[in-house]
């Protein structure tokens, strides 16, 4: 499962990159008005935050607490 996490986790960072990219450029994009759901731009920044320390972070971390490989 770590693998496959490991697999995910750049492919994620990539699209939520590229959906950024789109939201700076018209802010009417990530809006859904019944759901009254927004993606901003610094909403997707922390997302990134979240996602790169998970890869870069703590799924290591995980690994070497519990012997895995990396």
């Amino acid at each position: 499962m770590l693998d496959r996490m490991a697999t995910i986790l750049p492919e994620e960072i990539h699209r939520t990159e590229s959906s950024r990219e789109a939201a700076l450029c018209d802010s009417r994009l990530g809006y859904e008005w019944a759901q009254d759901y927004f993606y901003s731009p610094y909403t997707l920044d922390e997302k990134l935050k979240l996602l790169r320390v998970t890869l870069e972070e703590q799924l290591p971390a995980y690994r070497k607490r519990n012997g895995l490989p990396k």
